[in-house]
């Protein structure tokens, strides 16, 4: 089930990132108000269905990214790990919380 969901998530991810996407929805919005003579439930409408889309493309957006950014953390951590010299600490930094990551960023900086 997770990997089908992961495998739809890009293929809409993909779709909905498209050129083609924004056109037909502009199309859509446009040919749908002069049908409806661009009413006030029209509108209603309109707003409703725009939110639920937004919620929608923002879910299966993040949940297509997360496999990527797993990714990139991991070959990161490889490349940390591997460098002599480097602080192997920094490997697991996204574990850590908001003030230890805020006394390392000083730390490089300095």
């Amino acid at each position: 089930m997770h990997d089908a969901f992961r495998k739809f998530s890009f293929y809409v991810s993909r779709m909905i990132g498209s050129g083609w996407a924004f056109a037909l929805l502009i199309a859509v919005i446009g040919l749908s108000g002069r049908y409806f003579s661009f009413s006030d439930r029209w509108k209603t409408n309109v707003a409703f269905v725009s939110a639920v889309i937004t919620i929608a493309a923002l879910i299966f957006l993040q949940r297509s990214q997360n496999p990527n950014d797993q990714a990139t953390h991991l070959k990161l951590d490889e490349i940390i790990v591997s460098t002599g010299g480097a602080r192997n600490e920094l490997a697991a930094i996204e574990n850590e919380s908001g003030r230890k990551m805020k006394k390392l960023k000083e730390e490089v900086t300095e």
